[in-house]
């Protein structure tokens, strides 16, 4: 993946409303977030049958390869070949990348994490794409990075754990404290931010 791939769709990271309803049985993600948390965590307008059934089609396949990674079905080599064709081709569509990319990224990196055999490439893969998209999932990124440790240069470390730490700060100042965000465990993206701010300084 060029680095940035994803860059141009940080904005849009929110589900829509129609479609995270649609979704729901294909997620295995907590479903508790009110209409009022999507709109504000999403910019993009509500798709039309064509992309919704094209959202569907690329969730289903990238949500049937986290679940039999997690399942111990597949290895996480399997699942990083499976997922990443899936995955670029999504991204030139950007109707389903603002949406799916930003739902389905973060459950197959958490997938590889609970791995103690995924492959590296496969961890820094979706961890850039999380960083690039300017994904909240800072406590995912601080889990990645001890894994990449070795693997990516200091540098690069650095600069996800900075990158990681500025999109949550950012994702924190405008949701409100009381509401669950669905995918999102607020308290662990806090809590990380002190460890990504300690990686980022080395």
């Amino acid at each position: 993946m060029t680095k940035h791939l994803f860059r141009r769709f940080a904005r849009f990271m929110g589900l829509p409303i129609l479609a995270l309803a649609l979704l729901s049985g294909c997620s295995k993600g907590p479903a508790d977030t009110s209409a009022s948390n999507a709109e504000q965590d999403s910019q993009t307008a509500m798709p039309n049958e064509a992309h919704i059934e094209r959202f569907m089609q690329v969730a289903s396949q990238l949500d049937m390869l986290a679940t039999q990674h997690a399942n111990g079905v597949i290895s996480g080599e399997e699942l990083y070949r499976g997922a990443r064709p899936i995955v670029e081709e999504a991204a030139t569509d950007e109707a389903i990348a603002t949406n799916v990319l930003a739902l389905m990224a973060p459950k197959l990196l958490n997938s590889l994490l609970q791995d103690d055999n995924a492959p590296q490439q496969a961890v820094g893969y979706f961890t850039d794409m999380l960083t690039d998209m300017e994904s909240p999932h800072a406590d995912m990124v601080l889990a990645s990075l001890r894994m990449l440790d070795g693997y990516w240069t200091k540098e690069q470390i650095r600069t996800a754990a900075h990158e990681a730490m500025q999109n949550a700060e950012e994702w924190l100042r405008r949701t409100d404290e009381e509401v669950r965000y669905h995918g999102k465990d607020r308290p662990a993206i806090i809590a990380s931010i002190p460890h990504l701010q300690s990686i980022a300084s080395l």
